[in-house]
């Protein structure tokens, strides 16, 4: 269970992210040679309810639901190199656009990773589930050790001096993602 500042924070962020490529992007792109200002690989949120018991959170349909529902569903296969680079590279898209707004996830894992379409041969995926994310700025850093055990990076599963981390930890997160898509088979 999330706390209410943890639910805010979430929004926050969630909002905070430029899903639509419009012209006038399009043109301080060309012209003034600016970075991509939107992010296609990030799941939007298309409006926030509030009641005086719960926060609704509803979010743009993606109904091929998580990574790890379709890992479970490749029982005794993996996926095919092509399949893996063209995942790798869309999330690592997402993970350039937060990093950019010094925002780290700190959740990378197939849960979090859900797919536009419900077709066996869809991979298009968009990063999802901003509850543990962290804007990090020159006055704030993380230290928390938060994230999916068998994901997170060393310096955040142990880190008992609470040290601060990057946003390179989410890199590591990624890499773990990776090798379990494309090496280990699930009997």
């Amino acid at each position: 269970m999330h706390s209410l500042a943890s639910i805010e924070n979430e929004i926050h962020i969630m909002e905070s992210v430029d899903h639509v490529r419009n012209s006038t992007c399009e043109k301080k792109l060309f012209f003034m040679q600016l970075p991509i200002c939107f992010q296609e690989n990030i799941v939007s949120t298309e409006c926030v309810y509030n009641t005086v018991q719960y926060v609704y959170i509803v979010m743009e349909l993606m109904a091929g639901g998580s990574l790890a529902d379709r890992l479970a569903d490749q029982t005794g296969k993996r996926f095919g190199e092509e399949v893996c680079q063209a995942l790798a590279f869309q999330i690592l898209m997402a993970l350039q656009y937060l990093h950019n707004m010094d925002i780290v996830h700190r959740d990378i894992k197939p849960a979090n990773i859900l797919l536009v379409g419900s077709e066996k041969n869809d991979f298009g995926v968009k990063l999802a589930d901003f509850g543990l994310s962290k804007w990090l700025s020159d006055y704030t850093f993380a230290a928390t050790d938060c994230g999916t055990k068998m994901y997170k990076a060393p310096e955040v599963h142990e880190n008992f001096e609470r040290k601060a981390y990057t946003s390179k930890v989410d890199i590591w997160s990624l890499g773990a993602t990776i090798y379990k898509w494309s090496v280990v088979i699930f009997f």
